[in-house]
């Protein structure tokens, strides 16, 4: 019977089913069949899955509580979760628990606590629990390096960063791998070390020495648009295109797009837009239109921005609300209220409505350039149109 319960909360992790998980659990109770560890990881898990910290860390005291004593897994589970909901100190209070339970610290748990500290700014207590990893005798891989790289990374420390990787893998080590690499160039990139990050970049590969990995571009590219280095961006990323040194992927051409938006390239976002579609490699998304969308609008060319509209229909693609919360930004600050209304009209739900049109109708009631009567009837054709 067991072995059943345990399949059925199998298929329920792996579909992320964490209600359903935790009412098998309670099933298995009531039908007198004793859950074990692999039961609660199982549930435990699921509920990491959705970001269910609660619920993960109550099934993790629960199982103290009924003598099952909790594994490596039962802590990464919690931990996970810790770390998608951002309980920074909640991943602290984990590690504690599993030091009195004398459970030994492993990658997993290690790698979550680390970014979760990371995430909350708190690096100190990420570099104190990679060197408390290290100090069990376990080797960190490379998802412990990469939570403790972004973690410093995100505080501005890329020295210590830099020593961390160095100290681990050694001085001359090649650094290949692709994960790690986008950390690093993350880390250079927000610290405005424009040197050191083109360095990284163009290092060759021991694998491919004539390709740059697509993901490393992206870092780079997204850590000089966010500095406000765009233009240094583009240059390279064409010289990296031109010799064929890089196969941009779809967030590569959009982290492009994005950089051309920091700077109101909006010529330059639409032009790598029409690349895009050339190419089977590079099928523009809605993120794709969303940067071309914003940069049109940082530009002032509303009506670029809204000819995306049909353009993302063409590609079966539906725009979201980032989409619209930038037209509806633009239109606003063009003067054009009637045509917000209208693009709320065609496509978002009342909610979404409420939120965007209020406070785009109330600027200008405040500013007297629309009358309370207009904007009634205005908001009472709108209600007609959609049939409310």
């Amino acid at each position: 019977m067991r072995a059943q319960h345990h399949a059925v909360l199998t298929a329920m992790l792996r579909r992320a089913q964490w209600q359903e998980a935790l009412q098998v659990l309670g099933q298995m109770s009531e039908d007198q069949i004793r859950p074990n560890v692999v039961s609660y990881n199982c549930a435990s898990s699921a509920c990491a899955k959705k970001s269910r910290w609660q619920q993960s860390w109550q099934l993790l005291r629960e199982m103290e509580t009924k003598k099952v004593w909790p594994d490596a897994k039962s802590f990464g589970a919690c931990a996970s979760a810790a770390e998608k909901s951002h309980r920074w100190t909640l991943a602290l209070q984990l590690l504690r628990e599993q030091e009195r339970l004398q459970v030994r610290l492993g990658q997993h748990v290690a790698s979550a606590v680390i970014s979760s500290c990371g995430h909350a700014g708190r690096w100190q207590h990420s570099v104190f629990v990679f060197h408390q990893l290290q100090r069990t005798g376990v080797t960190p891989n490379r998802h412990v390096l990469c939570s403790v790289v972004t973690a410093l990374g995100a505080a501005k420390r890329w020295r210590a960063a830099l020593a961390t990787l160095a100290a681990e893998l050694g001085e001359a080590a090649e650094l290949t791998d692709v994960a790690l690499q986008g950390a690093v160039m993350s880390t250079l990139s927000s610290a405005q070390q424009w040197q050191q990050a083109l360095e990284q970049l163009l290092r060759p590969e021991a694998a491919s020495p004539r390709v740059v990995p697509a993901p490393l571009v992206t870092s780079f590219l997204r850590g000089m648009g966010l500095a406000s280095q765009w233009l240094l961006a583009l240059v390279i990323f064409h010289q990296l295109r031109v010799p064929l040194r890089t196969r941009p992927d779809t967030p590569t051409m959009n982290a492009a797009m994005g950089c051309a938006a920091a700077g109101q390239a909006w010529k330059v976002a639409l032009a790598i837009l029409k690349d895009m579609k050339k190419q089977d490699s590079t099928k523009p998304n809605v993120a794709s239109f969303n940067a071309a969308v914003l940069a049109a609008a940082v530009a002032s060319q509303w009506q670029v921005a809204l000819a995306m509209l049909p353009a993302m229909r063409d590609h079966h693609l539906q725009p979201d609300t980032v989409t619209f919360n930038t037209l509806i930004h633009a239109l606003e600050r063009a003067g054009e209220w009637r045509r917000c209304l209208l693009l709320l009209n065609c496509s978002m739900g009342l909610e979404a409505r409420n939120t965007l049109l209020g406070p785009v109708l109330l600027r200008r009631v405040l500013r007297d350039e629309l009358s309370c009567g207009a904007m009634f009837a205005v908001c009472q054709s709108t209600c007609v149109v959609l049939g409310e």
